[in-house]
């Protein structure tokens, strides 16, 4: 959900659905603030315009009167038009996504409250009118606050803004402001504001590609993919978001990685002289490198208990981002990072200390400040592009394989539940033939036996197949845990969770094994004409696999609704029955089409920064004169500020 992608260019794909709090779809009460009679120091400006950038596009340091991301041009064009008539602020917020160990409502909150104070700084200057722009995450937050300044007056009254401009509006929801350009069919993934923009409503301009699911999400064809947007797009403490959020979150950011070396430069340089130092500097400086360094130990840790993770990494072709950051981790396997930590949060524990008026021994920073910097070398001497490289997609990794787990698990967990018929009825009949007395008896009746039972491990075979991929790319037992975090009125998300419970009880990769090995054995014997010894193989092994493979479909009683409220911890559904109940929720009208979630070609990272499809807005034309929605805004923006003059 982001919207930073701009400045993140190639190497991460799509940014699924992927991370998300922003908005709730509620608009919160207004926060208390300083007196609204305060005027600026500077005077009022004739037009105030607040830009609230994107994922990553910003930090919580930021300067905000430096133009940043993809709205930057409106604001430069803005300026160049009525030079001296627009103050122009990008509110500065931590602009993460699951990133940094901030969940993305974290830092929406936090985004929500710079727009705020900005704008009720200047809530003395009666005369002053207001243009408000968010993109992505930033219109997320731009939106609302907006809706709070239409519906409640605060921080400032709704006749003082000219107009709202939303980009990529995670709450996009066709029925609050005006949609310009081509027709969008869905709501944004977060759902719509409940009380809209009240009074602002006429002067809301959204932008949204339909394309972008960040905001056109099709509720009732992917029900379980606005369940999880929703779920994770609430505020910090929301009920049942802790959880999920929780086990999207990673520690680290891509900038912190890549400003390390300069802070580990910083803590040598500081500790080396004889003189005074900056101790708040100092202090600074280790602080944040133990935080970097902690999400370092604790992203490849995750990745070494996570064969998913290693697995994605791995995969990575040469010179790409991914081999970058799995040879990266290959370094800090060999660093004692916990040490590095603790050696990091006691330089800035002494500097504080000193800066507050300690007198420490003199030389006391200089050994640590060693220490570390001996730990740390491999880091600090890493080039700069293997450091961005590495960050992009470490800082990315937890969030994107946790999706993932999810869509390989209702993609393929449906594949699967639709073949469960077809393999019962070919398990039994393959049962049969390898029962039959007369596979044991030369002759011809026995040949017919053993072709039969080489087409149906044939079909066993390709049958199974969507059971292998399932197990071999999905952590069965986090999936699970992640499907029944899912608030899914359609069941599939609790039977998903259910089936993938019952595999995880039989070794699929094996079974499936086997009957492969056993249709190669029967082929064999085919091509030989070694009947006998086709028919031995297949009698000795093929019982043992048909066997299993029954046992594994379960009873086929039919699941009690009352299981799916609560499942008890000894219940054990068949795996014929849930499939069944799967598959009948899936093709049922308004119900979950899992398979939808890989047939839009959604992944991880795309689910989490959806604002990926920056090119939609800055190339792409929404009308017949040309304008892309970024100068569709610019000129929209510009008229109404050329009105008041």
């Amino acid at each position: 959900m982001n919207g930073g992608r701009c400045g993140r260019a190639a190497g991460i794909g799509f940014t699924v659905l992927l991370t998300l709090a922003v908005g709730t779809g509620t608009v919160s009460a207004a926060p208390a603030l300083a007196a609204p009679s305060a005027t600026p120091a500077g005077g009022c400006p004739q037009v105030a315009a607040e830009f609230v950038p994107g994922t990553w596009e910003t930090n919580a340091n930021a300067d905000p009167s430096v133009a940043v991301g993809l709205l930057g041009p409106i604001a430069d064009e803005l300026n160049r038009r009525f030079p001296g008539k627009i103050r122009i602020r990008f509110p500065a917020y931590p602009a993460q996504a699951f990133t940094g160990g901030l969940a993305y409502g974290t830092s929406a909150a936090a985004g929500k409250q710079a727009l705020t104070d900005d704008i009720a700084s200047l809530s003395g200057c009666a005369n002053t009118r207001w243009l408000i722009f968010g993109y992505s995450q930033g219109g997320d937050i731009a939106g609302d606050v907006a809706s709070q300044i239409g519906c409640n007056d605060s921080p400032i009254p709704a006749d003082r803004v000219l107009g709202v401009g939303l980009i990529a509006d995670p709450q996009q929801a066709n029925t609050g402001g005006q949609v310009v350009g081509p027709k969008v069919s869905g709501q944004g993934i977060a759902g719509g504001r409940v009380q809209g923009f009240c009074k602002l409503t006429s002067r809301v301009a959204q932008q949204c590609d339909d394309s972008d699911m960040y905001c056109s999400t099709n509720a009732t064809k992917n029900p379980l993919l606005s369940s999880i947007g929703r779920l994770v797009t609430q505020p910090p403490g929301a009920t049942g978001s802790s959880a999920l959020t929780g086990a999207l979150t990673s520690g680290l950011s891509s900038s912190q990685l890549t400003q390390l070396p300069g802070d580990l430069s910083t803590i040598t340089n500081l500790t080396a002289g004889n003189g005074s130092a900056d101790m708040p500097r100092l202090a600074e400086a280790a602080a944040r490198t133990g935080q970097t360094l902690q999400g370092l130990e604790d992203t490849a840790s995750w990745v070494r208990q996570n064969p998913a993770a290693q697995k994605q990494l791995a995969a990575g072709a040469p010179g790409s981002a991914q081999q970058s950051a799995n040879s990266f981790l290959g370094t800090l396997s060999e660093l004692d990072l916990g040490g590095a930590v603790n050696g990091a949060a006691s330089i800035a524990n002494t500097a504080q200390a000193i800066a507050a008026g300690g007198s420490p021994p003199a030389g006391v920073l200089a050994q640590p400040a060693q220490d570390l910097a001996a730990v740390t070398a491999p880091i600090a001497g890493s080039p700069a592009d293997v450091l961005s490289q590495a960050g992009q997609v470490l800082s990315i990794l937890k969030p994107s394989v946790v999706i993932d787990q999810i869509t390989n698990v209702g993609t393929n967990g449906l594949a699967l539940a639709r073949n469960v018929p077809a393999i019962g009825d070919s398990l039994r009949r393959l049962g049969e033939v390898l029962t039959n007395p007369a596979l044991l008896v030369p002759g011809p009746g026995q040949q017919l036996l053993i072709r039969e039972a080489h087409r149906l491990s044939g079909d066993l075979n390709n049958l199974f197949r969507p059971f292998v991929v399932l197990a071999a790319n999905a952590d069965l037992k986090l999936a699970s845990g992640l499907l029944r975090m899912i608030p899914d009125p359609s069941g599939a998300s609790l039977i998903a969770a259910l089936i993938v419970d019952l595999l995880s009880q039989v070794d699929v990769v094996g079974l499936a094994k086997e009957i492969g090995e056993l249709q190669e054995a029967l082929w064999h014997g085919i091509e030989t004409s070694d009947w006998l010894g086709a028919a031995g193989r297949a009698a000795g092994a093929g019982l043992g696999v048909v066997s299993v493979g029954l046992r594994a479909l379960g009873s086929g009683e039919k699941t009690p609704t009352s299981a799916l409220e609560a499942p008890s911890a000894t219940s054990s559904p068949g795996l014929t029955s849930l499939a069944s109940q799967f598959v009948e929720l899936a093709g049922s009208p308004g119900a979950d089409n899992l398979a939808d979630i890989a047939a839009e070609g959604l992944d991880a990272a795309s689910f989490l920064t959806s604002g990926a499809h920056v090119s939609a807005y800055t190339e792409k034309p929404i009308d017949a004169a040309g304008h892309t929605a970024v100068t569709w805004l610019t000129e929209w923006a510009a008229a109404k500020v050329q009105a008041l003059t």
